[in-house]
């Protein structure tokens, strides 16, 4: 048996010792004794720490180069698990065939079916810095384009669901299941100058680029789900709008 000061907490003990949590037969933290015998579920799955999510930076261009690149864009706070995730709308038919972040190449993470105009998502581990350049390259110029990225801790990095349009549409609603603990993000962009208005308890980050013939509106945000089950994005626009959600945890 350990027996562990009251004072310590369990998390740095598994931070400190993990190996400990597998040796084990008991183990006491204050006045709480804990069991574990070899074949039941290992006791670290009883201190997973929980996801968090945090908004880093965003830009938008009308550049029509192909290779686009952003200068010192903030990464948040350094963590030992942290994950950027990249959501990248193209405004044109150009392919995004890469994104680089901090000089990390980024993964594809989810693209709709229609992988021109629909926002879609990468990711990039990028631990350490708290700035660094953002690389969006496309197979050709497009007629603008936007992004936003958010920093992700103690995340896998792998997708709970996903859903998008498959055509533009006025007035988009799509529904998504997240699990308890997790976080739903999403993205829509509006092809018309109308403003977007969501649903109450979504976080709201959006910004516009405003260098094309036609403004076009690109909303990005995240809602967190207490339990599991499924949560609605509508957007509210008189033109059309593609926009698609994920869910981690």
């Amino acid at each position: 048996m350990y027996d562990l000061p009251s004072h310590v907490s369990t998390p740095a003990i598994v931070r400190a010792a993990p190996d400990l949590v597998d040796r084990a037969q008991d183990l006491r933290v204050g006045k709480f004794k804990l069991s574990y015998r070899e074949g039941a579920v290992p006791m670290g799955a009883f201190f997973r720490r929980s996801l968090v999510v945090n908004f880093a930076d965003a830009a938008s261009a009308s550049s029509t180069s192909a290779t686009n690149t952003y200068t010192s864009r903030n990464l948040g706070t350094p963590h030992p698990t942290r994950i950027m995730l990249v959501m990248v709308q193209n405004g044109g038919a150009a392919n995004i065939t890469s994104v680089t972040v901090a000089g990390v190449s980024a993964t594809l993470l989810y693209r709709p079916g229609n992988n021109q105009t629909e926002p879609e998502w990468w990711t990039a581990s990028v631990p350490t810095g708290t700035t660094g350049n953002v690389v969006i390259t496309m197979a050709s110029g497009a007629a603008g384009h936007n992004w936003a990225m958010y920093a992700v801790n103690n995340w896998s990095g792998t997708l709970d669901a996903s859903i998008s349009t498959t055509t533009a549409v006025a007035n988009p609603s799509l529904s998504i299941t997240g699990k308890a603990g997790g976080v739903i993000l999403a993205s829509c962009k509006n092809n018309g100058t109308t403003s977007i208005s969501t649903k109450s308890n979504w976080q709201i980050e959006d910004y516009a680029n405003t260098g094309t013939a036609t403004a076009v509106t690109v909303l990005v945000g995240r809602t967190y789900c207490q339990t599991t089950g499924s949560r609605t994005l509508s957007v509210t626009t008189t033109d059309v709008s593609r926009m698609s959600l994920i869910a981690i945890s």
